[in-house]
């Protein structure tokens, strides 16, 4: 008997995901499917999996065929279905449990010809929304059609649908070779489709990989996948030329905005052979479209449009950087007297070869309006909030009018404004070029005074604001909430009549609602509440699962005073469900609000709480906590709630990163507890304050199994204030609306004139130069990593300043990360108002990466370089820089860079010439040998080597080995500057291999996140956060490195070193290169599997006579005194 559901899957080397995405249709609540799995000719182990799979799950079938890309092996899988319906999955993506299941009963309901659901985005940490889709799945639409539903255009992936498979036979669908195959298929189904279903529910996760194997949409610099993208756009637009024309300009618009910009938005990655040749095909694309729709573009995005269409790509390229960065920052102009026009201040404005037009911004001037905290002050609501016109100056001139509007009658209610000065509206805009620090407003809602409207109890009121700056007016509703205004606190007045701010229809609204029906608590299980109104025996509750698309119905029971009861039904969900509550009572159905006295909770696997419009919401998943507390005691934050399990510990994970933090929680009962002391966690690098980043809350039980956190309501709309703790700002945030509990906000705590973009600006153009006028002093500003660490070279020269007592001020620059030093020592904030102050001051600048594009040196002022290793690998200008991102940009301040130095220091003669060739460098060069690798060569070694043992917890007697795999240049970066990487060292082989005797300590990169194994605590130590390396290279026994300077400073002290390289050729003439032949000039062996690292880890080491040869000519000058010798010339 044929399957209702046919699954698609074709796969070609996936083999690191592909069993991922088989598990999670196996997983499917819908199980009435088969998946067909095309194997395009794949040359890793993805068939293996595929067969492994298929033995197992008589649903699942594989098919093969010689390679011929994505849309010919998805062509091939359908041929061998036979369900009733047709889907698609990608091999490296995930389909949520339930989505099958909920889009087939769409279509089973509406009779519909496909059915398209909302993709979330995600990497090996985090979930997100893909925007590419617009608001397609803003809302749920059933039977609606792209032609009066045009934001379906966007809807252009084959796998977040379910086609009627009789509806795809009858137009013969079929995918086109080539990249880019999805939207000459699914855009046509869109057109001829009778109706469409669409459903704003997640049906499907889209993998963003973000190690070296890009998928084919991450590798947009490659000329082949931009050709395929622009064949793929003319496909589409000559379909619709020829079957619906009404649609061709306004998908030829989206595809202006949207697909052909992503390549011209990548500019800046490409070589000049891809910009030129973007330039042509851009121009050749813009001639086949409707000139007229140029105009309905953003300024900006014209004009990129226009230089492409000039051939000026470099130019082209400065464009994107301003539009990256902000800089140089260019105001808009007014121009005309009766015909008003205003014109972007955006690059090469005033080019004759550029009409005005391209600049003219008139038609996008908009209010950019937002409420950010809702509070209640008695009975009264109180509003903050800012209003501005993006690009316009809000000075305190610029006036700010507030008013209530009834959405019924029109009646206005005029609000009293407080103005309120919002520094931090300004740094969250992100642009450096004017200031919105007066754009805030406070008011104050009497909701008693707004009573006077007919059907007052179930009145709108829509928050609107005018703006008056700079010579422009503009006003509208606010649009929005900020984020501490997402969940809003609510209450009930005049009998019952609940009142609060929320985002409705587009704006922000003063709701006023009479709940029908009312949750008051709960007793022995059960939910009780009141109705207004008729009730009868047939009366019941209703669950709506929004995942499912199912409904429950329960029977109420009534009591002798009123109210109901009834118990919830378990459903033993596969992973986290919703079930919105409704009641039906006397043949109405009510949706089910929360009382002001109902206090959400846990029971078991099922957690009762409110949406942020106050009505209930039964939360089902296999083991949950929910937190209804957030506060901070002290410096402490203190997290509580309920729990139906056993919380053990909770981790504090970074997100795209792999830092974390593990804390114990405690249980009394059914609450849980989870203090976490946020200024000062012990870590290897000593108590240190959380840094920088977004930190997400994990908890799970004694035996490690994860534990789901989501947040109450209540606790959402009552999380506590901004705290600053030991120099860092924290900010607890809901995650994905609050159903993932939550996760907290570290960043810098600055000063109101230090924040953002524009303080930024303004300190580096007025306060800077201005201190550059005065005096400089003996103050010695000490920078590692960018402020990072407190380590390297820097770190050794300031302890040699230290013993001498010089008498110049010390002072270390911190950045977005802090680090332990000696009481008493100074420190300032990276690109805070001292900070500049002192960079302009200082007599000596010790720096280990490089200074601000900003700094300037100045008579009397020595700028070391110290750099931060032998050059095993290209660096400086001799790096491949076609692979390095916004390169012309980093090409520019590199140069500028060099050109300030004053003097570099070298660890040994080859760096010497290295650096100077790949820096392009001229100036002074002392040859003084490393000063970080000082520590080991001087007398008490080893008893440092003992007490860093000591702290990493190694018995005496046990073999330390030292892993330490530098940076790939080719993998993909988040916004933090970390990369995944995949480290190809088995470690449980090695484990099992090398015995209890041995332990790894792992170093990585400090840009580098790698997957590390949770179960091999006694065999493996990460020490990638440990302050001092050459502590490490003190206590390990031997190294295991790849292309890293570590060799280097290692090979002074005599021990081990092998070559872990199994990427050598492909890392030498594709990825980074190398400044010479590694397989002659090594330390040691040079391996290539893990296999034979392993056993040569079991092994005797036998390269004594390369090891000396080596260290020979590479740590020449390791005798503890190198720090001593850069100080001497510095104090010359």
């Amino acid at each position: 008997m044929a399957p209702t559901l046919s699954v698609v899957v074709p796969f070609h080397n996936v083999e690191d995901y592909f069993l991922q995405c088989l598990e999670s249709l196996a997983a499917q609540t819908f199980a009435d499917f088969e998946v067909v799995m095309v194997d395009d000719g794949s040359p890793d182990g993805s068939a293996v999996i595929a067969k492994a799979f298929a033995a197992r799950d008589p649903r699942f079938r594989l098919v093969q065929q010689d390679n011929q890309g994505l849309g010919p092996a998805r062509n091939t899988g359908v041929r061998h279905t036979d369900g009733r319906y047709l889907a698609f999955a990608d091999s490296d993506d995930i389909v949520p449990p339930h989505a099958y299941e909920r889009m087939i009963a769409s279509l089973e309901e509406t009779g519909s010809d496909l059915v398209s659901g909302a993709v979330d985005r995600f990497t090996a940490g985090r979930r997100t929304r893909a925007r590419f889709y617009g608001e397609a799945f803003g809302r749920t639409r059933l039977r609606t059609h792209v032609s009066r539903d045009l934001e379906l255009l966007n809807d252009r992936t084959a796998w977040n649908k379910v086609f009627r498979r009789s509806f795809w036979d009858a137009h013969g669908f079929a995918f086109p070779a080539g990249a880019y195959e999805d939207a000459p298929v699914t855009i046509p189904a869109h057109v001829r489709a009778a109706s469409v279903d669409v459903i704003s529910d997640v049906v499907y996760h889209y993998r963003v990989r973000t190690t070296a194997d890009r998928s084919i949409t991450q590798r947009r610099t490659e000329l082949g996948n931009l050709r395929d993208r622009l064949d793929s756009v003319h496909r589409v637009s000559e379909f619709l030329r020829a079957e619906a024309p009404r649609l061709k300009d306004a998908y030829d618009l989206t595809a202006l905005g949207n697909d052909v910009m992503l390549y011209i938005d990548v500019v800046e990655e490409a070589d000049d052979a891809y910009r030129a040749e973007l330039c042509r095909l851009v121009r050749d694309h813009v001639r086949g479209v409707n000139p007229r729709l140029m105009r309905r573009l953003p300024a900006l995005k014209r004009l990129k449009y226009r230089l492409a269409y000039l051939g000026r790509h470099a130019d082209l390229v400065a464009v994107r950087e301003y539009e990256r960065t902000g800089l140089p920052a260019g105001r808009p102009e007014r121009r005309g007297l009766l015909r008003r026009r205003w014109y972007a201040g955006h690059p090469f404005r005033g080019d004759p070869a550029i009409p005005d037009s391209i600049y003219d911004i008139t038609d996008e001037l908009r209010l950019d309006a937002k409420i950010d905290t809702v509070a209640w002050a008695g009975d009264e609501l109180e509003l903050t909030g800012h209003a501005y016109v993006p690009g316009l100056p809000m000075t305190p001139a610029a006036r700010i009018d507030v008013w209530l509007e009834h959405t019924l009658s029109g009646r206005r209610v005029k609000l009293p404004v407080r103005r309120v000065r919002v520094p931090q509206v300004t740094a969250a805009s992100g642009q450096p070029a004017v200031s919105y620090d007066h754009s805030g407003f406070a008011v104050r809602v009497d909701p008693a005074a707004l009573r006077g409207v007919p059907k007052w109890r179930g009145a709108d009121w829509k928050v609107c604001v005018a703006v008056r700056a700079d010579g422009v007016r503009m006003s509208q509703q606010v649009r929005g909430c900020g984020p501490a205004a997402q969940w809003t606190p609510y209450r009930h007045l005049f009998e019952g009549v609940r009142v609060q701010v929320v985002p409705a229809d587009g704006g922000v609204v003063v709701r006023f609602r009479h709940p029908r029906a009312v949750a008051t608590d709960v007793a022995d299980g059960c939910v009780r509440g009141t109705v207004r109104g008729a009730t009868g025996p047939d009366d019941a509750a209703l669950l709506t699962c929004r995942e499912r698309g199912t409904e429950a119905r329960v029977p109420l029971e009534y009591d002798d005073d009123g109210t109901f009861r009834f118990r919830p039904p378990l459903s033993d969900p596969a992973g986290q469900v919703h079930h919105d509550v409704w009641i039906v009572a006397g043949g109405r159905k009510i949706r089910l609000a929360a009382g002001d006295a109902f206090r959400e909770q846990a029971l078991g696997p099922l957690a009762l709480t409110a949406t942020r419009y106050g009505n209930l919401t039964l939360v089902e998943g296999p083991s949950q906590l929910l937190i209804t507390h957030v506060e901070w005691d002290g410096d402490e934050l203190v997290v509580s709630g309920d729990t139906g399990a056993r919380p053990a510990r909770a981790t504090l994970q970074r997100r795209r990163a792999g830092d974390r933090y593990t804390f114990p929680m405690t249980c009394d009962g059914t609450r849980f507890t989870l203090r976490l002391p946020l200024g000062a966690i012990p870590s290897q690098a000593g108590v240190l304050p959380l840094f920088t980043g977004k930190w997400e809350i994990h908890a799970e039980d004694a035996d490690g199994a994860p534990l789901d956190m989501l947040a109450a309501r209540s606790c959402l709309a009552a999380l506590p204030p901004d705290h600053d703790v030991a120099g860092f700002r924290y900010r607890v945030w809901p995650t994905r609306g609050g159903g993932d509990g939550l996760h907290i906000h570290a960043q810098v705590a600055r000063a109101a004139d230090e924040q953002g973009r524009y303080a930024r600006r303004m300190l580096e153009e007025h306060h800077y130069p201005a201190h550059r006028r005065r005096p400089v002093r003996d103050l010695v500003l000490f920078e590692s990593y960018f402020g990072w660490q407190g380590s390297c070279n820097p770190r050794e020269i300031w302890e040699e300043f230290r013993r001498r007592g010089t008498g110049h001020e010390l002072v270390w620059v911190r950045g977005d990360r802090h680090f332990a030093l000696p009481e008493g020592t100074r420190t300032v904030q990276r690109f805070s108002r001292e900070y500049y102050e002192l960079t302009a001051t200082a007599s000596i600048i010790v720096n280990n990466v490089a200074q601000p594009p900003c700094y300037r040196p100045r008579p009397g002022q020595l700028y070391v370089q110290t750099w931060h290793g032998t050059p095993i690998k290209k660096v400086g200008f001799e790096t491949d820089w076609s692979r390095v991102e916004c390169r012309d940009q980093r090409h520019r301040e590199l140069a500028e860079d060099v050109s300030r130095w004053d003097l570099l220091i070298s660890q040994n003669p080859f760096s010497t010439e290295v650096l100077r060739r790949a820096f392009r460098y001229d100036g002074e060069v002392l040859e003084s040998g490393y000063p970080r690798t000082d520590p080991a060569h001087r007398p008490g070694h080893e008893e440092l080597r003992a007490a860093v043992r000591d702290r990493l917890g190694i018995p005496d007697g046990k073999r330390a080995i030292l892993y330490a795999p530098t940076w790939r240049d080719h993998l993909q970066t988040d916004r933090y500057g970390i990369a995944e990487h995949d480290l190809s060292f088995d470690l449980h082989t090695a484990a099992e291999a090398l015995g209890p005797d041995t332990v790894i300590l792992l170093r990585l990169h400090h840009l580098l996140n790698a997957e590390i194994p949770s179960d091999l605590q006694d065999f493996l130590i990460d020490v990638t956060a440990y302050p001092d390396v050459t502590g490490l290279y003190l206590a390990a026994d031997a190294l295991v490195t790849d292309y890293s300077s570590a060799m280097c400073d290692f090979a002074g002290l005599g021990k081990p070193i092998l070559l872990f390289a199994p990427d050598l050729e492909e890392y030498r003439t594709g990825i980074r290169g190398l400044t010479f032949d590694l397989t002659e000039k090594r330390p040691g062996p040079l391996l290539s599997t893990s296999a034979e690292l392993i056993a040569a880890l079991s092994g005797p080491f036998t390269d004594h006579g390369r090891l000396a040869a080596f260290a020979a000519e590479f740590a020449p000058h390791d005798d503890g005194r190198a720090a001593a010798r850069v100080v001497d010339r510095l104090l010359r």
